[in-house]
Parts: structure tokens; sequence; C-alpha cells
């Protein structure tokens, strides 16, 4: 079998700082950044990671096996839902008519995912095949700010691999996949390149869980990297609890009125593995005033109660 390097770029994101300099800087550099497009508004794509081998064992009950590992990669059964997302986006981009939402996501102005592998495997099955057609963007960026909230003892959400290792670790997890699974993945895998600008230095929480301030710092600032930045449309690979703590924090007040139920469902509870949910940003709204200002499940996504 050939060797594959995975193909690395540095793209280090203008106004971005670093984490340790405080929030501060943070919003006025990325606000400076591109105040004529504070008056478009943003269409982003939460997508939560496939089945992981933890999921898998949460709903058998099995912790002990899995409280030994860290950062666990997707099982048999979540290879096959990403496949399958995938497959759904080709047949939608074969369709006559794509509507706005399906179309912005088949051609995004940037692909984010966490740096956690059960993301970053996701991300190459279930997005790897369109970001890699003629025409199409070709690359992911690692967000560590898109990491899944580190709850006490929770092995799952810290890792021990930075910068490109995290690429050779989630190569090796690829080749493993059998059968229909492993066809062409190796392949889009070493087509894409990945941002790992983000990623070089340690990402994840340190200590047996994340404060509830660490994850307010947190949120707030992914937020900001999603509201000022120059990108109209963006897909992010991530995780259940993160996602539903930004919309809980950041859900327009007007959307709740208009939709309390989906409001409720999707700030309260988990959305399916796999699962899209589509949602439209107000820069103009700032951070304090709830900048989601619309939202909704596409692609057959629900939200699991």
């Amino acid at each position: 079998s050939m060797e594959v390097i995975p193909r690395v770029v540095s793209r280090k994101m203008t106004g971005k700082t670093s984490m340790t300099s405080g929030w501060g800087t943070i919003s006025v550099s990325l606000q400076i950044l591109s105040l004529q497009a504070m008056a478009h508004k943003r269409t982003v794509f939460f997508v939560r990671h496939a089945e992981s081998v933890w999921n898998a064992a949460q709903s058998k009950k099995h912790y002990h096996k899995m409280a030994r590992e860290t950062d666990h990669p997707l099982s048999v059964r979540g290879a096959r839902q990403a496949k399958d997302l995938s497959e759904r986006l080709a047949t939608a981009s074969n369709g006559k008519q794509l509507d706005p939402e399906l179309a912005a996501f088949l051609k995004p102005d940037i692909v984010y995912t966490s740096p956690l592998t059960r993301a970053v495997q996701t991300a190459v099955l279930a997005l790897g095949p369109s970001l890699t057609e003629p025409g199409g963007l070709g690359e992911v960026a690692f967000m560590p700010n898109a990491r899944e909230k580190h709850n006490f003892g929770g092995m799952d959400t810290v890792s021990k691999k930075t910068g490109v290792s995290i690429l050779y670790s989630v190569l090796d997890k690829l080749r493993s996949l059998t059968g229909e699974l492993k066809n062409d993945v190796v392949d889009t895998f070493a087509k894409l390149h990945f941002d790992i600008s983000e990623v070089e230095e340690q990402w994840w929480t340190a200590g047996s869980s994340e404060s509830s301030a660490q994850v307010h710092a947190r949120t707030k600032e992914f937020m900001a990297q999603l509201l000022y930045s120059p990108h109209r449309s963006a897909v992010v690979v991530g995780h259940s609890h993160f996602f539903r703590s930004v919309i809980s924090k950041y859900l327009a007040e007007e959307f709740k009125t208009k939709e309390p139920s989906l409001s409720q469902l999707a700030s309260a509870n988990k959305l399916m593995n796999c699962g899209v949910l589509c949602l439209e940003l107000d820069p103009l709204k700032g951070l304090d005033n709830g900048p989601i200002t619309d939202m909704k499940l596409i692609l057959g996504s629900e939200i699991i109660k």
C-alpha cells in the first residue's frame, strides 16, 4: 500500500490571539478585521460526529474498558453513519433544485473540525468526498474551541496528540476500517489539506475537568470566530454537549418566542450522531444579544430526547 503523508497547511487566523492573552484583544482585533463584512449574516452548520466506540460502550454500559483510553475513534456503526451522510450529500448535489441551505453546506467557505479523533474521522468520511471534488474547498481546519466539554473523569475529551501526529493517528484509524467503508477513504484523506496551526501546542484542557468559567470563555471565543471571520458560510464538525451550550447561550430571544419547542430541544438535548443543524448568525447583534437568529434541522436530522 502506498505511503500517505498528511498534507498540512498553516494559516494563522487574522485577528485570532492565543487563549492566554485573554478575551479583550480577540473581540477588538476580529471586529476591526472586517467591519464591512459585519453587514452580512453567516450560515453555519453544526455537524455532530458519528457514533464513537465510547457512545457505543455507554449505551451498553461498558464503562470499565473505556475509562482507560482517551480520545476514542468511531465505532464501525459510526463509520457507516458518516459514509451514509456523504452519500446523502452526493445524492442531494445531483438533484436539479438545490435549496440554498444545502448549497451552502456543499460548498462552504471553510470547514472546521474539533481535533478529537471521532470528529476528524467524521469530517473525512462524511465531508471529504464533496470537499475533494474538482472545485471543492479541499481543506479542513482544526478548531480546538470546538472540542467537547471536559466533564469530570471524561477521558473522551482529552488527547495526547498535537499537530501532525493527530493526522497520523486518524489515518491509522481510517486504515483499520474494512470492506466498503475503507473504499476511497484513504485516497480522500490523502487529497485533503489540513490546517493544523491551532493545534501545534496542547489544545485540550489540563486537569480533571473544565470549569464553567473555562467553558464560558471558550464558547465566547468560538462564537467570535464564527461571527467576525470573513467567511460567510462555515461547517463545524463537533460534539453534542458543546453545541448545546453554544445554542443555549447565544440563541436569540425572538427565535425562542417563534420556535419554542426547537429552541428548548436544541438547548437541552443531543443532536443525533451525524445530525446537521443549520444556523443563521447575525454579526450586527454582537455577542451579547443572541446572534443565532435562525436555526433548523436539515437532511433528516433529529434531536434526541
